[in-house]
């Protein structure tokens, strides 16, 4: 909501208007009310482009330009991504509202994710696609694009399972053809039998050219994981009950692309990390925009631990798990 101080034709002006103030109120009514650029307000006042943003700047300063929230702004919101942004160092904090369920939640996750793609992917991109259902909630609210150059890539090996549905995890393929994208897929498994195994995967010169093009995109999208014994990667069979179990032992909090870590951030190197197939820590922090998505409150450490890390450009998240991450981080030694 825009205010610009200046009269309206029934009211007393109590003093005449400066020539400064004057000037200043004529390009603040062109650019916020009748929504001329900085450069055709140059042009039609005789003014530099430079000029234009220097009397709109002093406008606002000065208190001739009001700008007031609409009520329909979430003020709770807005101060948790600020506060994100701020301890975080963020490029940007996206908090939606928690959701009465699981469902709703992961469609108010999803519905801000698909308007961040639609915001950040310029007209050609290369995304970055990870696993799980938090990613794939943003598939039915991205807008749909004409056929491109842009490519979208897998991050990691895939769930793909036999005698197991996957489909819920992975979107890469329906994506890349609601983007008008082509897809450059990893094919191969999400994890090896071995390291050994994974070696001998990646000696492959295909596969490992196509790990290497990862290093090429420009935004990725991926999900925050948290070791469990219900974890996709337990439940679909790519890691024992022995290898949860040594992951909890190690104080293990969050995954990133199969990288666990723990709370304070640092990664943790198990026999599971050894045979995982996919991007690094590393990668992703040389990501122009990685971003993160991830709700509820059984996430709360493994997102602080994201965080921590410093791999993550921007986080999407509920305002409940949002409260929990910024107490919990208050409440450590060291933050």
């Amino acid at each position: 909501m825009i205010n610009i101080a200046p009269r309206t034709r029934s009211e007393k002006v109590p003093q005449e208007l400066s020539a400064e103030e004057e000037i200043m109120v004529k390009v603040s009514w062109l650019y916020y009310r009748e929504g001329n650029t900085q450069q055709e307000i140059a042009k039609k006042l005789g003014l530099s482009r430079s000029k234009v943003g220097r009397i709109l700047a002093k406008a606002l300063a000065l208190g001739i330009v009001e700008i007031k929230l609409s009520p329909k702004a979430d003020l709770i919101h807005l101060s948790l991504e600020h506060e994100l942004e701020t301890r975080f160092h963020l490029k940007e904090a996206l908090v939606v509202a928690a959701g009465e369920d699981p469902a709703s939640l992961l469609e108010n996750l999803g519905q801000a994710g698909g308007r961040l793609l639609d915001r950040l992917l310029p007209a050609k991109f290369t995304l970055g696609l990870g696993l799980g259902t938090s990613v794939a909630s943003v598939l039915p609210y991205v807008t749909p694009r004409s056929e491109s150059n842009s490519i979208v890539l897998t991050l990691s090996g895939g769930f793909t399972q036999p005698e197991h549905d996957t489909t819920g995890y992975d979107i890469s393929w329906p994506l890349a053809d609601t983007l008008g994208a082509r897809l450059e897929k990893l094919y191969c498994p999400l994890v090896a039998a071995s390291k050994e195994v994974k070696n001998a995967i990646l000696s492959d010169p295909n596969l490992a050219a196509q790990l290497k093009r990862t290093q090429e995109v420009e935004v990725a999208l991926i999900s925050i994981g948290y070791p469990q014994v219900e974890m996709p990667l337990h439940r679909l069979g790519f890691c024992s009950i022995e290898d949860v179990n040594a992951l909890l032992e190690a104080g293990a909090v969050g995954e990133l692309i199969v990288t666990f870590y723990t709370l304070e951030g640092q990664p943790i190197y198990t026999d599971l990390y050894d045979r995982a197939i996919g991007v690094s820590l590393d990668t992703l922090q040389k990501i122009p925009f990685t971003v993160g998505i991830a709700g509820g409150l059984e996430k709360t450490e493994a997102i602080l631990g994201a965080l921590r890390i410093g791999c993550l450009d921007v986080l999407i998240t509920d305002q409940v798990t949002a409260e929990a991450v910024l107490q919990l981080d208050q409440e450590l030694p060291g933050s």
